[in-house]
């Protein structure tokens, strides 16, 4: 006996559950799948440009050109969860044009984003980013609720963003516009620029990059930065209420213009400074081994 009605049924179920796109290598791409309004996002994209964007559909469309190299396009939806995959062969990938890619995912989504020598773009992601390159430069703004970023020898730019930040790179710099009350930031080389509307917990280092940072310290936050050769430079809305504790290496110097205290000399050539502002609550560790410590407001 025929069931012609009940078939259908389930053939729509299955489609509704898992539903995938597969273009071929160097071609162009404009797809569109449903997907949803909060899900989690993976995309994975070894060269060229991506851009991504948060828009307010629940679909996910994906627009551009495969790498010339491409075995094809992995595009699928299943349930709360969508991967967007360029394939490519394990071997002899060195020449060829990467991929250049344009996709608009719903906003609320959760972004993980994986490259190696991408440049990358990321816009208005509300359920929080995570990328992993090498040499990309990754620019990101309008993120919310956390912002992962680690990247070996490209820059990295956040602005406008907010929520629990741990952000990297080797030998690129970072510059960071953002508010957030967990920071986690580091380079070896490169330099770190900072300016969050306030925060609670910083935590920066440097091996031979410069360090600077502006801010509002919430309540008894906690800040420790440190630089091996580059230069400390720490900016702070006022009032601050911390226990304030600066030093350098031999050949460093400490200026301080939160308060009337002067650094004391310290054997062989090193300087310290310790101090009380306002009530203490917090806590400010600023260390370098042969750089230079600035604090103002």
């Amino acid at each position: 006996m025929k069931y012609p009605g009940a078939i259908s049924l389930i053939l729509i179920v299955c489609a509704a559950m898992s539903i995938s796109l597969i273009a071929s290598a160097g071609e162009d791409v404009d797809k569109t799948l449903p997907a949803s309004a909060s899900g989690s996002i993976k995309i994975v994209n070894t060269r060229g440009e991506v851009e991504i964007t948060g828009w307010d559909r629940n679909e996910i469309h994906v627009e551009g050109e495969l790498d010339d190299l491409a075995e094809g396009l992995i595009f699928e939806v299943e349930d709360d969860r969508a991967r967007i995959e360029v394939k490519l062969p394990r071997r002899n990938v060195n020449w060829g044009d990467g991929s250049d890619l344009e996709i608009h995912i719903p906003m609320n989504s959760k972004v993980d984003f994986d490259g190696i020598s991408t440049d990358t773009t990321i816009e208005t992601v509300l359920g929080g980013l995570r990328v992993r390159s090498v040499s990309g430069d990754i620019t990101a703004s309008g993120i919310e609720n956390q912002v992962h970023i680690n990247t070996v020898s490209g820059n990295i730019e956040v602005s406008d963003s907010s929520g629990n930040a741990h952000i990297s790179t080797v030998s690129g710099e970072l510059h960071l516009e953002m508010s957030s009350s967990r920071i986690i930031l580091g380079t070896v080389s490169g330099e770190i620029e900072a300016e969050f509307e306030e925060f609670t917990t910083l935590r920066a280092n440097a091996v031979s990059g410069d360090i600077e940072v502006e801010g509002k310290l919430i309540g008894d936050g906690e800040i420790e930065i440190s630089s091996v050769s580059g230069d400390v430079s720490l900016r702070l809305e006022s009032p601050v209420n911390a226990h304030l504790s600066v030093e350098t290496g031999p050949g460093g110097d400490i200026e301080n213009s939160l308060s009337d205290h002067e650094p004391v000399d310290k054997f062989p050539g090193r300087k310290k400074l310790e101090v009380q502002l306002g009530d203490g609550s917090g806590q400010i560790n600023l260390r370098t081994i042969s750089g230079d410590i600035r604090i103002d407001d």
